[in-house]
């Protein structure tokens, strides 16, 4: 992993049990991919097939669609979200927005316009200066590799 994380090639980000790889061609992501899961093999950690994403041109990894440039809460998710802002208090309707606005600004201000129908929400206005707490990787080829170690279900080839 260390091997991976220094090449010119491509990022390695890790995120508890998730691991994604990002670059700009789609073979050297590939072969990245290969060598964290040969790694992954050799320490006996194994990795969630069922979840695990092929380079591709965008992954979803916690909810979120990562692209080239963009950032989005999954449609799935944007539901959940819709269902609980008109379920909920402004308390819960203000996290959720703050959650969403870094994400996606434009889907942050859907979620403005459902709380909007509900009788028992007050939105105030999303400040025009508001900036976006985090900026999107500039990686056209992503993979998406999520261990089990969180579901319970983790087996190693070493006793």
């Amino acid at each position: 992993m260390r091997a991976i994380a220094r090449s010119n090639h491509t990022r390695l980000n890790c995120y508890v049990d998730d691991v994604i790889l990002s670059g700009l061609e789609e073979e050297a992501v590939e072969d990245s991919r290969h060598a964290l899961v040969a790694a992954a093999q050799r320490s006996g950690f194994i990795l969630n097939a069922t979840k695990s994403q092929r380079p591709s041109s965008a992954i979803t990894a916690f909810n979120i669609v990562l692209s080239n440039g963009g950032l989005a809460v999954t449609e799935e998710r944007m539901r959940v979200f819709e269902d609980a802002i008109l379920s909920s208090g402004p308390v819960s309707v203000a996290a959720i927005i703050a959650y969403v606005r870094p994400i996606n600004r434009g889907q942050a201000d859907d979620l403005v316009k459902v709380a909007r129908t509900s009788p028992d929400v007050e939105v105030r206005e999303l400040a025009a200066g508001d900036r976006v707490a985090s900026q999107p990787s500039r990686d056209p080829i992503w993979a998406h590799e999520i261990s089990q170690v969180l579901s319970g279900d983790v087996r190693t080839s070493n006793p």
